[in-house]
């Protein structure tokens, strides 16, 4: 995978999206949740 651009990527979709960064954030670890074997990934 290429992380080269992956802040850029993230910030323009959370923008399109009209989310604060703290949303994304929350959005994240409840998935986080979840998904328990993520954790292994």
């Amino acid at each position: 995978m290429n992380y080269k651009h992956l802040g850029q990527n993230i910030q323009t979709v959370r923008k399109l999206k009209g989310m604060k960064q703290q949303e994304l954030a929350d959005a994240i670890v409840s998935t986080y949740k979840a998904f328990p074997r993520l954790k292994e990934v």
